[in-house]
């Protein structure tokens, strides 16, 4: 009997009995939301498991998400050990107490730590997801054990085209943090009797008052580090295809009126939803469609003014538990109403859950149910009795969900050309008001917020903080952008504002 972990025995169990619910035994497709999503690629990439899926619908999240695996599984484990009162400095005599300890206490254990680190790491650790275990990168199985359930990192293996010809159809929700940013996040344990709360959006404004440059250079790089390529510095192969951009590249991005704390909270969330969703997501259907597998890429936005997220993803900090609602925002969780009946984990159904469900919220929900339906049924996908052609590295097309489906190009364009240092995407006329090329040092001196060390007007310099910022700003140009004022046709001549206007409308709308 062929092992595959224990990722493997719900597919033998549903290949063994959907028959008898009249299913297709060898039409099973594995789906997920997050974690799960992630879970539901992880396992289309295990070569142990070929052949046990057909199709992978994952909801905001992929195999690179930075949830997706625990790079620091030694550091995990023994913070478990220590709350377990088990020893720590050799690996041997902890893997055996830890062996010893019962299921129910590992996971009231976990949800400590998940708390722990939340409380330490602060509001990015609570958004990025990555609060507790995860599964670990393992070697390659070589058949002497049981086969590991991550077997090499998930972007090397896409970039190898080491995945299966199966259909993939993955998104996200056009507002994934939004709530986090500005709401609240409650960590209620029953089984610990614990609690602890607080709101994203007074430590992001702390910071943004007082830390120096906050914005523009700290949570960049802090992003950065959680790409999948950013926690692959060592992979030159990778870095031949992406690369991580100094942040004073970010500048036109992340540019807000000085001291101006809304704007700042809005530039937070986007930066996290581009970093954290949009990005995976991306990359994931990119590298996915090169195989010549049917692959699709979606952006969830139908808005509506009652939110439901927490009927199904109640206690998450990217959920937390604002209960509030806005109309403007499509965050993380607020699609999956229109896909199930909110229960409770013991399948009562929730009392109210579609209180003000209104017309368009019913048309909404047989949209997107008709969608799935016809993505696992056929493998395609299809807008308007219209099917949509695949995802296309040229045309990066994506579906657009809302009561009016439609297909559009050009997904997040110029944002994932910054987060995955797409040196040639960035040099197009499209992306020219983000005007990368002519980032300078003198950039860095300019703060977007008054922070306590500029107090008086003292501003503190940031020469040693980019240090030899100018010869990267020039190495970049020389050597990424071989004719960098080409675009403009010579070094004299200048795009009118007019044309600027245009330009950054395409680019960020398109």
């Amino acid at each position: 009997m062929r092992l595959c972990g224990i990722w493997c025995w719900p597919y033998r169990w549903v290949r063994n009995h959907i028959g008898f619910f009249g299913g297709n035994p060898y039409q099973i497709i594995v789906m997920g939301h997050g974690t799960g999503a992630s879970s539901a690629v992880l396992l289309a990439l295990n070569k142990v498991a070929k052949g046990y899926t057909n199709g992978v619908v994952a909801l905001s999240g992929t195999a690179l998400s930075n949830w997706a695996v625990d790079t620091k599984p030694g550091e995990t484990a023994r913070e478990m050990a220590d709350l377990q009162g088990c020893p720590t400095t050799n690996p041997l005599p902890m893997i055996k107490c830890l062996q010893a300890v019962s299921a129910i206490k590992i996971v009231k254990r976990d949800s400590e730590i998940e708390a722990a680190r939340l409380q330490r790491q602060g509001f990015v650790s609570g958004i990025q997801g990555h609060l507790c275990s995860s599964p670990v990168v393992e070697y390659k199985y070589d058949g002497r054990s049981l086969p590991p359930m991550v077997a090499g990192e998930p972007l090397e293996n896409l970039v190898d085209k080491k995945c299966p010809k199966i259909p993939l159809l993955t998104g996200v929700t056009k507002d994934e943090t939004k709530r986090a940013i500005h709401g609240r996040y409650t960590l209620k344990k029953p089984v610990l009797h614990s609690f602890f709360s607080g709101k994203f959006g007074k430590e992001i404004k702390e910071k943004l008052q007082s830390v120096q440059h906050y914005l523009d250079q700290v949570l960049v790089k802090k992003l950065q580090s959680f790409t999948s390529f950013g926690k692959n510095l060592a992979n030159q192969t990778l870095h031949n295809i992406w690369s991580v951009l100094d942040p004073l590249k970010f500048r036109k991005y992340v540019n807000v009126g000085r001291n101006n704390i809304q704007e700042g909270l809005v530039r937070v969330a986007e930066m996290t939803v581009d970093a954290l969703f949009n990005l995976p997501a991306f990359l994931t259907v990119d590298l996915w469609s090169k195989t010549g597998a049917p692959a699709y890429l979606y952006s969830f936005e139908h808005t509506t003014r009652k939110k439901r997220a927490h009927h199904f993803l109640m206690g998450l900090p990217i959920i937390g538990d604002d209960e509030s609602d806005d109309t403007d925002m499509v965050s993380h969780g607020d699609d999956l109403i229109y896909l199930f009946e909110a229960n409770s984990v013991n399948g009562t159904p929730i009392a109210n859950a579609e209180e003000d469900f209104t017309d368009e919220d019913a048309k909404m929900r047989t949209i997107f149910v008709d969608m799935i339906y016809n993505f696992v049924k056929r493998g395609k996908l299809d807008v308007g009795n219209k099917e949509v052609p695949t995802f296309s590295s040229e045309q990066n097309n994506y579906v657009k969900i809302s009561t009016r489906p439609s297909l559009v190009n050009n997904f997040r364009f110029c944002q994932m050309g910054l987060w995955a240092g797409l040196t040639k995407r960035l040099q197009s006329t499209m992306c020219s008001a983000l005007n990368v090329l002519n980032s300078q040092i003198k950039d860095a001196e300019v703060l977007l917020f008054d922070t306590v060390q500029s107090v008086g007007g003292q501003i503190q310099t940031v020469e040693d903080k980019v240090s030899g910022s100018v010869n990267k700003v020039k190495d970049f140009i020389e050597h990424a952008v071989p004719n960098p004022f080409g675009l403009f046709g010579g070094k004299s001549k200048s795009v009118t504002p007019a044309n600027n206007e245009s330009i950054s409308r395409r680019g960020f709308l398109g």
